[in-house]
Formats: structure tokens, sequence, C-alpha cells
């Protein structure tokens, strides 16, 4: 049995390696020029830090690991947003995950398709309603632009409904719990960094909106990323 100082000497440790590889993943990154912003690949880092290590673990290892890459990335205007927006989306992440994973497999069975029917439903009509229009960003200092149309958001949709009918048919319970302690983690980043663009970096709705899709590709790659990383981790064993 771990001792109590030795539990906290574990989290610690592992805390300062997810922050760091929070860091180093969000470092990887495409520039938004119609907002000043940059999608990146450190969600993939947060849902993993947070579904190992729990909320504690998610918010310090999303919101430091993240804000540090801003500043040292040239994008410190943003360093004071994402610190909360990322620490308050890996403890999302990380409480919610703590709740489900304990679900009995007929739990899984009589909400999983339901709840994701009703969420790639909203999804779609929000998107299309209100996050249409054209996008661009930079790859190796080349300017990629590409309209973002009703069909974006009908794929985007799609992904979501793909994993929840695996979980049903498999009686995937820790699939069911990874996934839907993401999404409301991840939905909460895109609110907050729409919210923060208008607010504090002062942009028009127009402008905050174009970096959205942006940031729903960052929680759906990070969802699938996390999705068997972390399933791989605490297969192994590795768990806080």
């Amino acid at each position: 049995m771990v001792s109590g100082r030795g539990r906290e000497a574990k989290i610690l440790v592992y805390t300062a390696i997810m922050t760091a590889l929070v860091f180093t993943a969000t470092m990887v990154a495409m520039e938004i020029p119609a907002t000043g912003g940059y999608f990146n690949l450190g969600e993939t880092m947060v849902y993993t830090a947070a579904i190992i290590g729990g909320p504690l673990t998610g918010a310090v290892a999303g919101g430091l690991g993240s804000a540090l890459a801003d500043i040292y990335t040239g994008y410190g205007i943003y360093a004071p947003g994402t610190l909360v927006i990322k620490g308050l989306e890996g403890f999302i992440v990380g409480a919610i995950f703590r709740r489900l994973a304990g679900k009995s497999e007929g739990w899984v069975r009589s909400y999983t398709i339901p709840l994701t029917l009703i969420l790639a439903l909203i999804l779609y009509i929000i998107g299309v309603e209100y996050f249409t229009g054209t996008a661009s960003f930079y790859v190796f200092s080349s300017e990629i632009s590409f309209n973002v149309t009703s069909w974006f958001w009908l794929t985007v949709s799609i992904l979501l409904v793909i994993p929840a009918v695996y979980f049903y048919y498999r009686n995937d319970t820790e699939g069911f719990a990874i996934t839907y302690s993401i999404i409301p983690g991840g939905l909460e980043m895109i609110a907050g960094y729409y919210l923060y663009e208008i607010s504090v970096v002062g942009l028009e709705p127009q402008q905050a909106a174009v970096e959205v899709p942006f940031n729903f590709g960052q929680m759906i790659i990070g969802l699938f990323v996390a999705l068997y990383l972390a399933r791989a981790l605490r297969e192994a064993g590795v768990k806080v």
C-alpha cells in the first residue's frame, strides 16, 4: 500500500510530467491569422492528464502547461485566459471521469445512443447557424484558407456518433466514461476562448467565431488520442 506521502509524491511527479507534455503538445501549432490565436495538439495531453491523474492534476497540467506554451510562443495575450480556460477544462474532464468510470454496462447501454444523438444534433445546429464561413491558418508561413460549411459540422457530428455506437455494442464502460468526460470539458474550452477573444483580446464576434471550428478540431483530435492513450496507460497500471 502506498503511504500518504508516497501518494502525494506520485501525484506531484505525474503532474510535473504531464505539465511538460501539455507544454510540448501545445507547441505543435498552426497560427490562425484571423484571431491571432493558434490551433494546437495540447488537448491530447490535457485530457490524458485529467483521466489518469484526476481533476487537480488535469487543472494544473492543463492550465499551467498551456499558459507557459502561450508565453513561450509569443501569444502572451492569451496566457491569462488559457491558465483559467485550460485549467477548468482539465478539472472538468477529471471530475466527470471519476463520476462516470464506475457506471454499469446497463447504464451505458441506456444513455450512450440518446445522449450522443442529442449532442450531435445540438452541435450541428449551432455550428451551421453561427460558425460557418471562411477560415484560414498558417502552415510553415503559408496561409491556407477554406470554407466552413454545413458539411464540416455534419462530419464533426458524425465523428461524435461513431465511438458511441462502438461503446454501445461493446458495453465499453471505460470508453463511454472517457468520451463523455472530455466532451463537456472541450465545450467549456471552446466557449471560453470565444468569450475571451471578444471581451479581452478585443475581437468582433465574427472574428472570434473563425477560431471555433479549429477549437472543435482540437477537441475531437484530443478525444480520439486520449481515448486510446489514456486507456492504454490505465491498462498498463499507470494510475494516480
